[in-house]
């Protein structure tokens, strides 16, 4: 345990952008078979000028040098009287931030938790016959991270590596990488700092091999499939007009 500073800086954020990737296309045809970094930037009306390094009164100009941990949350309100926070994306602030002192703009650098695995060095390791998740758990139990999970369909075998071999120098992002495209998984962070280790079949699945877990109803309201008009919500009409994904 160890004390943390937070705060809640969602009044003073002038905008924000984040960039969630699974694969890069350019090089691959699927969108597996890689682990890559997450990126996005933050721009702050920092009007108690909290980190203006001059700011001898701030607690926080000495730390903006470090990684600063940037939680996103999309708010939905008035639910049921209620407002639900649905995370977007856990990010860290990359370098030293950008400040303009006469428009009192501070403009930060993200990126996920990729970082981290990039800054270690993964063991030296040479194992016969090892499945996907054993091999990660091991890379990853090795430095101390715990918080990652494995999904895949219930019907498919795991991958098996008839020889799992990480050299010397090798940064844990690099060994993990390599696993990522010997074996065609998905590997990422997600909205809660996870880190998620997807077979091909479960990320791509065909129809009828998982069922969906989300559904989506927007701007036609009318009662379809027992779903009554704004049934439990409120006096509001559904507003949602388009909605739009990319990985």
């Amino acid at each position: 345990l160890s004390p943390r500073l937070a705060a809640d800086i969602s009044d003073d954020v002038r905008s924000f952008n984040i960039t969630k990737t699974a694969s890069d296309l350019g090089n691959a045809g699927l969108p597996v078979g890689q682990l890559l970094a997450s990126v996005g930037s933050l721009e702050i009306f920092d009007t108690k000028q909290a980190f203006f390094p001059e700011n001898n009164n701030s607690i926080v100009k000495d730390y903006t040098d470090q990684n600063i941990q940037i939680k996103l949350y999309e708010v939905v309100e008035e639910v049921r009287n209620s407002s639900y926070y649905v995370p977007i994306k856990t990010m860290y602030s990359e370098g030293f931030p950008s400040i303009q002192s006469d428009q009192k703009n501070v403009s930060l650098m993200l990126r996920d938790l990729f970082f981290y695995f990039e800054s270690i060095t993964a063991p030296q390791i040479l194992i016969e016959e090892a499945s996907l998740s054993y091999a990660v758990s091991l890379l990853l139990d090795s430095v101390g991270f715990s918080n990652y999970t494995f999904r895949r369909l219930s019907q498919d075998d795991e991958e098996i590596i008839p020889y799992f071999h990480v050299p010397p120098d090798t940064s844990l992002a690099q060994a993990l990488n390599n696993l990522a495209i010997s074996t065609q998984s998905a590997m990422f962070f997600d909205e809660l700092n996870n880190f998620v280790v997807m077979s091909r079949n479960y990320f791509l699945p065909e129809e009828g091999d998982r069922e969906t877990d989300l559904t989506l109803r927007g701007n036609v309201d009318f009662e379809k499939d027992g779903a009554l008009r704004n049934k439990n919500t409120s006096a509001k009409l559904a507003n949602i007009i388009d909605v739009a994904f990319r990985t």
